[in-house]
This record gives structure tokens, C-alpha cells and sequence, in this order.
């Protein structure tokens, strides 16, 4: 199957939807359902009306992937950034991990406030992973449901576009420096896409042992493999179609749009181990019409056996 053939199919079984109201307490829900019931990382006692909230979430930007055919939440995800009238707004690694940001540069507290922002509360329901064995890990794949034969070669596609949809957030509302609190594991399989997070402390026990990651914005895709190029632009595509209409809802861009011609910050590269960073955000894009930078490499190291897949939480 071609590489844009599994992301048709992916787009014919699943929308991605800029989540407002309604949506947005779907996917609280689906966070109650994971990160309380099913893996005891908040309390349920916490949680009145079966829905996982916090303070951050007035805070952030939140996706949701849609199964159209029954309408359920197949995943969620947020993106949390400072407020527009208190730069000084912490993220969440900040309050509860900040004792494990070790990197002399790439903290939040050294970075324009304005333009950090958090990959957040990434959840995959169970229903929607289907690798037998890996009840333990919030994103991934376990038990089925009756879905069609076709859609389950999708499923290890919902991690991946949730981290497209974050991706897209960033870069439609003008955000750059991104954090994360991942497990290692995920952060490899991410690499191993060509999504190259940078390990900026050591793993601490927060909701399971996770470590702080960073991405610069202009350099998050410029290498992820070409097999997911179709389903990057697919996410996208559908979000920007609905930025327009949500603005209202979004935090003042400070900065120039995701700019593909843009260059990391003067020193960042070696942090990142990019060399100079000669070319960087300047090379051809792996397809046609891609808006972001891209480097080509090799093809497709995407399994579309979910039996062989695996994610893990964030956030």
C-alpha cells in the first residue's frame, strides 16, 4: 500500500478536529476514562462528572481525533501555552517537573515567554489500541472493537497525527519553543519517524518515569520520513481549514507564521546536534506541495501491522 493510500484510508475512518465546547469536555472525558480509571495517574475522586480537568486547560489549544463512523473519540490532545495577558503563566513542566530542567538554555524560564508553549494529556482510549499486552501504556494499541479489517492498519497512526495535530497548533498560532514530558521509548519511536525530540533533563516519576523533551518548532518535521509526509499534510490541511473560524479562541501569534525559511536560533543547533545548522529549515520537501521543510530519506519505517506498534503517554 502507498504511503498516501494509508493516510486516505486513516482520513477516510478518522477527521481531526480543532476542539471547542462540546469537544473539548470529549476529550476531558477521554482523559478521565484513561489517565484515572484505566492507569490511576489522577484521582477519580478529582474528577466530579467523569471528567479529567485542570487549570491549564483554559490555557491551551486542544485536538481531538474524531471515529466518524461512530462518532467517538479515538484521542485527544493539547497544546498549552502562556496567557495573553500574564506572560509569566507557567506550563505544566514548569510547576511540576521544574526540578528536572537541567539544560543550561533550552528552559522555559530562559526562552521568551510568549512563544513556549507544551505538548499536554495525549490519550489514545482503549478502545483504540489493540496491541494485546500493552494495557500498561495510555497511547498505543490493545483490545478491538468491531471495526472494519481496513481501519486497523490505521491505528498506529493516531499517536503520530495527534503529534501532527500539536504540531499544526504550533505553527498555525505562531508558537516556537515546545516542550514535552514523554517516556524515553516514545521519544525513540518519535525519532525513529524522524520527529527528533531533545532530552533537556533526566527521567523523573511523573505520571510513570518521563523526562523533559524540547523542539524548536521550525525544525519538528524537517525530517520525519517521507512515508508520513501524506498524513502530515492531510492534519494540517484539515486544521487550517478550521483555524480560520476559532481565532477568537487562540493566544496572540507574537511571532511570524511557521516560516519554512526560518533558521534555528544562533547556537541552538549544536544543543540539538545539528552541526552548524547549515540548510536547515531550507531543503526540498519530500512531496509536492508540503508547506514544511523536509530533508528526504529513506522510505517508509512505518509498520502498518498494529501488532508491532507502540506509544506512550505525555503529558
Amino acid at each position: 500500500m502507498s504511503d498516501s493510500a494509508l493516510a486516505n484510508i486513516f482520513c477516510r475512518f478518522f477527521e481531526l478536529v480543532w476542539a471547542n465546547g462540546e469537544e473539548i469536555e470529549a476529550a476531558q472525558r477521554v482523559r478521565y476514562e484513561v489517565y484515572c480509571r484505566e492507569f490511576g495517574f489522577e484521582k477519580e475522586e478529582d474528577c466530579p462528572g467523569g471528567l479529567e480537568t485542570d487549570t491549564y486547560d483554559s490555557q491551551s489549544i486542544h485536538c481531538i481525533v474524531r471515529h466518524r463512523a461512530s462518532g467517538q473519540v479515538a484521542g485527544c490532545v493539547r497544546v498549552v501555552h502562556t496567557l495573553s495577558d500574564d506572560a509569566v503563566a507557567e506550563l505544566p513542566i514548569e510547576r511540576y517537573c521544574g526540578h528536572g530542567l537541567e539544560h543550561p538554555r533550552l528552559h522555559p524560564a530562559r526562552l521568551p515567554r510568549e512563544q513556549i508553549c507544551e505538548i499536554s494529556r495525549l490519550a489514545i482510549p482503549m478502545a483504540f489500541r489493540r496491541r494485546v499486552g500493552e494495557a500498561r501504556s495510555p497511547v498505543g494499541d490493545v483490545n478491538t472493537l468491531l471495526f472494519e479489517p481496513e481501519e486497523y492498519r490505521t491505528y498506529p497512526l493516531l499517536a503520530t497525527a495527534l503529534f501532527f495535530a500539536a504540531d499544526s497548533v504550533v505553527a498555525l498560532t505562531g508558537l516556537k519553543h515546545v516542550f514535552a514530558m514523554m517516556q524515553p521509548p516514545l521519544a525513540r519511536r518519535l525519532a525513529r519517524q524522524g520527529i527528533h525530540f531533545h532530552q533537556i533533563g533526566p527521567v523523573i516519576d511523573y505520571h510513570g518515569p518521563r523526562a523533559p523533551y524540547y523542539v524548536h518548532a521550525d525544525y519538528a518535521l524537517c525530517a520525519i520520513e517521507s512515508s508520513l509526509r501524506p498524513l502530515q499534510n492531510a492534519v494540517h490541511d484539515a486544521l487550517e481549514r478550521q483555524h480560520a473560524t476559532l481565532e477568537a479562541h487562540l493566544p496572540a501569534a507574537t511571532g511570524p507564521s511557521h516560516d519554512p525559511t526560518l533558521r534555528l536560533p544562533t547556537g541552538l543547533h549544536a544543543h540539538l546536534g545539528m552541526g552548524d545548522g547549515a540548510g536547515v529549515g531550507e531543503a526540498t520537501p519530500d512531496h509536492g506541495g508540503d508547506r514544511r521543510p523536509g530533508r528526504r530519506r529513506r522510505q517508509s519505517s512505518v509498520d502498518p501491522d498494529p501488532s508491532r506498534d507502540r506509544a506512550l503517554p505525555v503529558g
